[in-house]
């Protein structure tokens, strides 16, 4: 894998989490760690959140059907 300097920067990559967890089920036949699915959780409501934030934002500029 990469270098022991580089992890907490890998770490921060957020599909790093969903492809461990997807590596830990089909190759090692295990469930994800807590901590995999602790960062998938984090991930999802950071992109949960700011994607509301943006709809509400922008949403009287949405261009509706009549």
């Amino acid at each position: 894998m990469a270098p022991p300097f580089l992890q907490p920067l890998l770490k921060a990559n957020p599909l790093s989490s969903f492809i461990g967890a997807m590596r830990a089920v089909v190759l090692a036949g295990q469930a994800p760690s807590a901590s995999e699915v602790g960062w998938m959780v984090l991930w999802l409501s950071v992109a949960l959140t700011s994607g509301v934030w943006v709809f509400v934002r922008y949403w009287p500029r949405f261009a509706e059907e009549s």
